[in-house]
């Protein structure tokens, strides 16, 4: 996670039955950081209606137990939505395991170990800024390195790939848990996001610039058959040395 705090503007839905906790939290969290806007919803529907209705909120914290829905019931809605805010949760030893462990591919959750609302508040600052922009961005630039023009939709659908892919620690399965939600994004089926990405792959073999060709020697790519998957792999290992690299130049 980014050391840099995030910049003022910050708008947090902070999610538990306990109104006192509620009105606790929002007033220490809005008096310690200006900027920070709270949004306090004491049911899990009442908070993902306003999600489904366009509410701009980058970061959800469940504080406790929910008047409508467990814990788990609410994360799995959560994943489900196609603008995913930033989920923190408690960590008590049971939500690895649990509600954390079910949030599916292309999500954001991170574990507080919190002992105060200092430390809540110094979780919050220290929440990436926009980690899908990142991405866009890093994806961009390598397509110009290896010579595609943009847009092209085959590069749309490999940058959304590479975020679900980035969303989680453990390897995905590439049809059904990175594809799949890509080609729900588009209305499409999961072959037809699979052949988009296996043409533009068979475009880039065949130019063969210079770009690409130093991609796939610093991925261990050379002289191997690139798949859909290793590509997309390959594109989040670059990018996570990328990123490691930045951290040691600031």
């Amino acid at each position: 996670m980014s050391r840099k705090q995030r910049p003022r503007g910050l708008r947090a839905a902070l999610v538990s039955y306990d109104e006192r906790q509620l009105r606790v939290w929002s007033r220490y969290l809005e008096e310690q950081s200006a900027g920070l806007v709270c949004r306090c919803c004491q049911s899990g529907e009442e908070l993902l209606t306003l999600l489904r209705q366009g509410e701009q909120i980058d970061v959800v914290v469940l504080g406790g137990t929910l008047a409508d829905m467990d814990e788990l019931a609410f994360v799995e809605q959560i994943s489900r939505l196609h603008a995913k805010p930033f989920l923190l949760l408690p960590d008590d030893g049971r939500h690895r395991a649990g509600a954390g462990a079910s949030l599916g591919p292309g999500n954001a959750c991170y574990l507080i170990r919190q002992t105060s609302l200092r430390d809540l508040l110094r979780r919050l600052q220290e929440l990436p800024n926009d980690p899908e922009e990142r991405i866009v961005q890093f994806c961009g630039e390598c397509y110009d390195r290896w010579g595609v023009a943009q847009p092209d939709v085959n590069c749309t659908y490999l940058t959304q790939a590479v975020c679900v892919a980035c969303g989680s620690e453990a390897k995905l399965a590439i049809r059904k848990e990175i594809l799949q939600p890509v080609a729900e994004r588009h209305e499409t089926t999961i072959a037809a996001i699979d052949s988009g990405l296996r043409r533009l792959i068979e475009c880039l073999e065949v130019r063969r610039s210079v770009g690409w060709l130093a991609f796939k020697r610093d991925a261990n790519l050379s002289g191997v058959r690139v798949s859909t998957g290793k590509l997309i792999y390959a594109l989040k290992g670059a990018l996570e040395r990328s990123e490691k690299l930045d951290s040691r130049l600031s």
